[in-house]
């Protein structure tokens, strides 16, 4: 099993023990509901990884690579739902319009158009590689998103007076920020750039941080 696979692995049964964690301790409320959901795309995207990892054909590893992207395609808008409903915003048509974009690229994705090649880049990796425009185009997407969430969480740790609730914020931005940081460099081989995506170890760190963060902050 190469580092990528053992990643992917990492990825989903943490994610995938989180999700159940955090829905089974109150499945009524929607905040831990959205978590779970987030959780389980960020699961399907690790065990497609696992797949990506294990595959020996060009075959394999492409369809491996569209089923993970299933799961990658809408973790920036579930991500950003959370982040709404765990702030009490109201971002409606954001929200309309980030499930629509979702749901577009899931579209791409499913006739092979998101994804139409892989290559061997790496030794043991067929990687996503050339981009297509489209593909391009859902990096800027996921990014965009994922900077504007951020920046959401920032906000309300400047503006808020409440120190509980600034400490449960607190651990969920740095939580994720760590995990995007690390996550967000497999796009870097996609456009030419030959970095082993061993950033992506830093994912399965996320549920370690926010389950401490649970348990200590509630």
């Amino acid at each position: 099993m190469n580092p990528f696979a053992l990643c992917g692995l990492l990825i989903g049964v943490a994610c995938l023990a989180m999700a159940a964690w955090v829905y089974l301790s109150n499945p009524l409320r929607r905040t831990n509901r959205f978590w779970a959901i987030f959780c389980v795309a960020v699961a399907i995207w690790g065990l497609g990884g696992l797949a990506v990892g294990l595959s020996r054909t060009y075959d394999q590893a492409l369809l491996s690579w569209r089923l993970a992207y299933v799961g990658v395609i809408f973790i920036p808008t579930l991500f950003h739902h959370f982040v709404v409903m765990f702030l009490d915003l109201r971002q409606q048509k954001t929200l309309v319009c980030a499930y629509l974009t979702s749901v577009f690229f899931e579209g791409l994705n499913a006739t092979g158009v998101l994804i139409p090649a892989v290559a061997k880049i790496f030794p043991d990796i067929y990687y996503l590689h050339p981009p297509t425009k489209l593909y391009t185009l859902f990096v800027l997407y996921f990014v965009f998103m994922t900077v504007y969430s951020h920046v959401k969480l920032y906000q309300f740790l400047q503006s808020s007076k409440d120190s509980k609730r600034r400490t449960q914020v607190r651990w969920f931005f740095i939580a994720l920020a760590i995990a995007y940081s690390g996550g967000i460099t497999c796009y870097l081989p996609v456009y030419g750039i030959k970095l082993y995506p061993y950033g992506n170890f830093t994912v399965p760190l996320y549920p370690v941080i926010m389950g401490y963060a649970i348990i200590r902050h509630q």
